[in-house]
């Protein structure tokens, strides 16, 4: 019979009661070898271990670090993975991946897994963190340790910090989501991922997160390589910032720790008392780059900035200090640039501090850039009846899932016969457009199918006829479903809104300008679907094709009201039509009044077997 687990209890969490919302909360032990194995938890938790074999279960702890190291540790991780705990943290220096024994085994005992390879993880519950309310989570461990070791060289202290190592099981997202929802005292979430692949439900966490007045930051070790456009969008769009340095972190965690409780209601506006001539120019030209602004009355402002140099003291900081506590508002210190005996009179009056002016403004921009992200719910009011799709749509079948959603469409008709052609061309008026509809026949312009400009009866008759003998010969076995019969639309400016599918983020739209000005002009603005009006608006403006949307020489403006409520109702169909992979509007004409759709391509999704 092998012995029992001896479990080594922090003298501080040991009388804590089972209360396991997330690993590290509630009771802790450690068992194996030596409990330093886990680097990010000794260096903000001092380990005094207390000697103990459970005797009951009462005794087993929330969360067991498990610090074996070979596979001679085996059978104590089998019995380790019998307890009846909440979590197992598996340490940095298990040597292989876990068996799928014991992840069954750990699965059906109900214990959730960090690790393997994890460095450990630092709680509210396991070090005093009272004034911290950063989050850092992190993939692997090695780079949070350095992170962690750059907070306390600056003496800044973090909330929570876990490494997840080569996670197969408890995932950052998950941990994230739960201190969202228990501590609201956590405002800086910062994610150190090797690459991002829950791209949609990174989303929704940092829109929730946002709606609570939290930031979310990213640093990423590798970034998409076929994707890239998509991701910094959709992190854009969801007020994700991506950082590349451990400074930025540790920065936005002294931002967030001294001016989380700021009035952002006045801007970005500063104060600065110093009278320093230069380097008050030079501070003044930075906080322009960010769009930050000095105050003109020194009580406007919610902030103030003051520059440290080697000639201050730390009696004349701490009066600083301590003159703007008394008006109720934050301070910050910098300098010209990162300078250690600066840093050193920092530390010692124990104020918060941001080396170079550029580091401080992005780092404070961090705090006052906080905008709830809007997740527009594309279920709410009244949704189009389901209408089912042709098997191999055509450019009618996508316009008419177009109308559905609200977005207008050129006059058209779908006809079988020459008299049909006739009657509709009487119907819309002259001229009108041909087009052969075949799913076969995929470009219509390449293969001679269409027929523009036609001004009468006489010319109808004779395009009809050769839109299809062209058909014909483009493809021999092509079905035809139809000859198209559309209003001929002039004016306005051409433009382009397309819907994929990506394999992170879901349903992405990119608007970008058409026709003459999409060769000059090249270029495509993305969101993740859906988006409401306001963010389609802000789409627009950051196309290169925007100004010809403006009135200018011999130009009148056109409308970009009703060009945002149509790229709006496009995203809602995204996000909603589950069976299209594709869909292509091209052109969509941007009138002086509303927008018209005059052609589209459609793929349906394949689904595997």
């Amino acid at each position: 019979m092998l012995p029992p687990v001896i479990f080594y209890v922090p003298e501080r969490t040991s009388v804590m009661g089972k209360n396991a919302w997330m690993p590290g909360i509630g009771s802790v032990a450690f068992t194996g070898d030596d409990p330093a194995v886990f680097r990010v938890t000794s260096l903000f938790t001092d380990i005094s271990m207390t000697r103990l074999i459970p005797s009951a279960p009462l005794s087993v702890p929330d969360t067991l670090f498990f610090c074996g190291k070979s596979v001679d540790d085996r059978p104590l991780l089998e019995m380790s993975l019998s307890l009846p705990v909440s979590y197992l943290v598996l340490g940095g220096r298990w040597p292989r991946a876990l068996a799928p024994s014991l992840r069954s085994k750990a699965k059906e005992n109900g214990i959730r897994i960090l690790g393997p390879g994890s460095e450990g993880i630092v709680t509210p519950a396991a070090h005093d963190a009272a004034r911290g309310n950063t989050v850092l989570l992190a993939d692997g461990g090695d780079l949070l340790v350095h992170t962690l070791a750059a907070f306390r060289r600056r003496n800044v202290p973090v909330r929570y910090a876990l490494s997840f190592g080569r996670r197969i099981d408890y995932s950052p997202l998950e941990a994230a989501d739960s201190i969202l929802q228990k501590d609201d005292e956590a405002e800086f979430y910062v994610f150190i991922l090797e690459r991002l692949l829950e791209g949609r439900v990174f989303l929704d966490f940092a829109a929730h997160a946002a709606e609570k007045g939290k930031r979310t930051c990213l640093l990423l070790l590798r970034r998409s390589e076929t994707s890239i456009r998509e991701e910094a969008a959709a992190l854009n769009q969801y007020g994700v910032v991506l950082l590349s340095t451990i400074a930025e972190i540790v920065d936005g965690a002294v931002a967030f720790l001294s001016g989380g409780g700021m009035n952002l209601t006045c801007g970005k506006v500063y104060s600065h008392r110093r009278a320093r001539e230069e380097l008050s120019l030079l501070l003044r030209k930075e906080a322009e780059h960010t769009g930050f602004v000095p105050a003109e009355r020194t009580d406007e402002a919610p902030l103030s900035l003051e520059i440290l140099t080697e000639t201050d003291s730390v009696a004349s900081v701490l009066k600083l200090k301590r003159t703007n506590e008394d008006r109720q508002r934050a301070i910050f210190f910098t300098s010209l640039e990162e300078n250690s005996p600066v840093e050193e009179l920092a530390f010692s009056a124990n104020v918060p501090y941001i080396p170079g002016f550029r580091r401080c403004f992005e780092a404070l921009r961090l705090v006052f850039e906080r905008e709830p992200a809007f997740r527009p719910n594309p279920l709410s009011g009244t949704l189009p009846p389901k209408c089912p799709l042709h098997p191999r749509p055509t450019e009618y079948d996508a316009k008419v899932l177009l109308r559905a959603y609200g977005i207008p469409v050129a006059r058209e008709a779908l006809c079988h016969s020459l008299a049909e052609a006739l009657t509709a061309a009487e119907s819309i008026g002259y001229p009108v457009a041909l087009k052969v509809m075949s799913p076969s026949i995929l470009r219509k312009t390449e293969a001679r199918v269409i027929a523009l400009d036609v001004q009468n009866e006489e010319e109808l008759k004779n395009a009809y006829g050769r839109t299809l003998e062209k058909a014909r010969i483009a493809d021999p076995s092509a079905r035809i479903r139809g000859v198209l019969v559309q209003e001929m639309v002039r004016g306005g400016a051409e433009w382009r809104m397309e819907y994929r599918k990506d394999l992170r983020f879901g349903p992405v739209v990119e608007a970008s300008i058409s026709g003459i000005y999409g060769e000059i002009l090249p270029d495509g603005v993305l969101r993740a679907a859906p988006f409401r009006k306001e963010e389609a608006l802000r789409m627009i403006r950051e196309s290169r094709g925007y100004p010809l949307l403006l009135e200018g020489w011999r130009r009148d403006a056109l409308d970009i009201e009703a060009f945002s409520e149509a790229l709006a109702a496009f995203s809602r169909l995204a996000y909603c039509e589950q069976d299209i992979s594709r869909l292509d509007v091209n052109p969509v004409f941007v009138n002086r009044r509303g927008v018209l759709v005059v052609d589209a391509f459609i793929e349906r999704r394949v689904r595997r077997k």
